[in-house]
């Protein structure tokens, strides 16, 4: 070889980093050809706020971290949580997809409050995009960021009361219990509280993303469900105490009777129980009680007082009997 022509470029940290230089490689390769372009060191890096060379990155408006580091997937989840209003829950997954597999490819599917107009989800959603752009890390990019769409579910069967049960605890237990196994909702603990829990570890508050809404156990971060046995539905309801009998089980999906045991939803939709203020609507309420083979009427004041002090992920059904 008698003559090779290089360029030689080093370490790029994103706080502190020359990153012109790339573009003047590319104009002088375009008038005068490179043979090979070597790079020592890595590509592109960076360190958390206040981390090394970082002292001139609020200048350049190359803050790293903005203060919270999104280490694993979960941190970007919960960062959507906490700073996007109108979102019950979300989930963020690598998209495996793109036909160049890379790996630092995710996408993103968001839960959205119910009844939102067009608008406002077009809103929720590019403030997600733009939050987790400011968020991401050097190493990765969101490709597909979309909304939900909502599988309405109605579950109807005829259930024998024990002698000294009510209805309306029954019909309030059952509900909140279908919708626990149906969408898991966000929980979030007292910080204050969990720092006097003992065999709770301390760093877990100073790891990953910060939430002002509380803390969430990445542990109680549960994957989106994508199907449900309609025999651990039977299951649930014949286990109430207050149940003798159960009997004519059927379960709609927007509208449609289910006839498999295995109730299925896409990976864009999630399912939701019907509104319970249906249930009480025009004498239809799926759900038949008796007691002593005699028809049991339900009061919907009753039932709606006692779903309402249920306990269950901040009240999955958001009721208020104002």
């Amino acid at each position: 070889v008698e003559k090779a022509s290089m360029a030689v470029v080093s370490c790029a940290n994103y706080p502190a980093g020359y990153f012109h230089v790339y573009r003047e490689i590319l104009n002088q390769h375009e008038q005068d050809p490179f043979d090979v372009v070597l790079h020592l060191g890595d590509y592109i890096y960076e360190y958390g706020a206040g981390g090394y060379a970082s002292e001139d990155a609020e200048a350049l408006g190359r803050e790293p971290s903005k203060g919270t580091e999104c280490i694993t997937l979960d941190d970007y989840r919960k960062l959507i949580l906490d700073r996007v209003e109108n979102i019950e829950n979300a989930w963020v997954f690598r998209d495996d997809t793109n036909r160049m597999n890379f790996s630092g490819l995710l996408s993103v599917r968001l839960q959205l409050s119910d009844n939102l107009e067009d608008t406002k989800q077009n809103s929720v959603v590019s403030k997600v995009t733009q939050l987790l752009m400011n968020y991401r890390s050097l190493s990765t990019d969101f490709v597909d960021i979309k909304p939900l769409v909502k599988d309405e579910i109605k579950i109807g069967c005829k259930i024998s009361l024990d002698t000294f049960t009510m209805g309306e605890q029954v019909l309030a237990e059952l509900l909140v219990g279908i919708e626990e196994m149906l969408s898991h909702r966000i929980i979030y603990h007292d910080y204050e509280k969990l720092l006097e829990v003992k065999d709770h570890p301390v760093s877990d508050f100073f790891t990953g993303t910060f939430t002002n809404k509380g803390f969430v156990r990445s542990s109680e971060l549960k994957e989106k469900i994508n199907d449900v046995h309609i025999s651990e539905i039977r299951e649930l309801i014949s286990n109430n105490k207050g149940i003798i009998r159960l009997e004519n089980l059927i379960v709609y999906k927007n509208d449609i009777r289910i006839y498999d045991d295995l109730l299925t939803f896409g990976i864009d939709n999630y399912p939701v129980l019907i509104d319970p203020n249906k249930y009480f609507l025009n004498g239809e309420n799926p759900f038949k009680f008796y007691r002593n083979d005699s028809p049991y009427e339900l009061d919907s004041v009753i039932f709606f007082q006692i779903i309402s002090t249920i306990t269950f992920s901040n009240n999955p059904f958001n009721i208020s009997l104002n």
